[in-house]
């Protein structure tokens, strides 16, 4: 995923032939769903910045050679980018979680955290996909959490860090096909640290 609307996109490529090279690159990109489209055309750059995805889009990417005697080399297979939502979007329900932070220079995705600072409050996210992560900041105030999927639980998170983290990937669940899923966040409000926030929420479709 990438926890900013712009991210790298790098690529690279080899020629076989011993008095060979590659002369230029051909990049498309498409969203889940989509088209291919065109975003480098015999570019001889190897990589270049993605600006401005759309939250809740993932980002699918490919690229061919071309070396320096015209020969054109076969589309890579795939990458794909996820780019997520801000922490309000898709909640169905929640317990607490009622404190909303904002800093006006961008450490938080989309500028916000939503958080809890008691023990036992949750949330509930509601989404359609394949995969889902969850990104949040790490820190020495941060407290466990429950995470359960579907209704069920599956682990616990410990979100202390020594050092302040922000836009952590902390959890991920994927499946073999795009459906429909809750997850749910419990904060157990660990004593001396019992902060916890939700930065935002990356959804595969």
């Amino acid at each position: 995923i990438s926890t900013n609307r712009t991210f790298k996109v790098t690529w690279t490529g080899a020629d076989v032939q011993p008095s060979g090279g590659i002369a230029s690159y051909d990049v498309q990109y498409k969203v889940a769903g989509g088209a291919w489209k065109n975003w480098q055309r015999r570019t001889t750059a190897t990589h270049r910045i993605f600006e401005n995805g759309t939250p809740s889009k993932t980002y699918y990417f490919r690229a061919r050679a071309r070396d320096l005697a015209g020969n054109l080399g076969n589309w890579s297979g795939l990458r794909k980018t996820i780019v997520p939502r801000d922490n309000d979007a898709l909640i169905k329900s929640r317990n607490g979680f009622n404190g909303v932070y904002k800093n006006k220079h961008r450490l938080f995705y989309y500028g916000s955290l939503r958080y809890s600072a008691r023990r036992g409050q949750s949330i509930k996210f509601e989404f359609t996909g394949k995969q889902v992560v969850l990104v949040n900041t790490k820190a020495r105030n941060r407290s466990k959490t429950k995470i359960y999927i579907d209704g069920k639980y599956v682990k616990t998170i410990d979100n202390y860090s020594w050092k302040t983290k922000f836009r952590q990937a902390v959890f991920a669940k994927k499946w073999s096909t795009s459906g429909k899923h809750t997850l749910k966040i419990v904060n157990l409000g660990t004593p001396g640290r019992r902060v916890y926030d939700i930065d935002a929420i990356a959804v595969e479709k």
